[in-house]
């Protein structure tokens, strides 16, 4: 049973992982046609992942 469960704990992390990538792709794929930028920030498994597609490196102004 322990065997059973961390296999499917291991099933879920890859499955996340390849959302993630997945999604960072699409993301980077669709800037590249258009003229938009895009920030975002993925929290998973209490670690962040953030992708900034504009080339200055500059960040939105946070909304009040």
């Amino acid at each position: 049973e322990k065997i059973l469960l961390e296999q499917a704990e291991a099933n879920l992390q890859q499955k996340q992982y390849w959302y993630r990538k997945n999604l960072c792709q699409k993301i980077i794929k669709l800037t590249k046609k258009k003229y938009i930028q895009v920030y975002i920030s993925i929290k998973l498994n209490d670690q962040y992942y953030i992708l900034n597609t504009d080339s200055s490196g500059t960040w939105p102004l946070l909304e009040e």
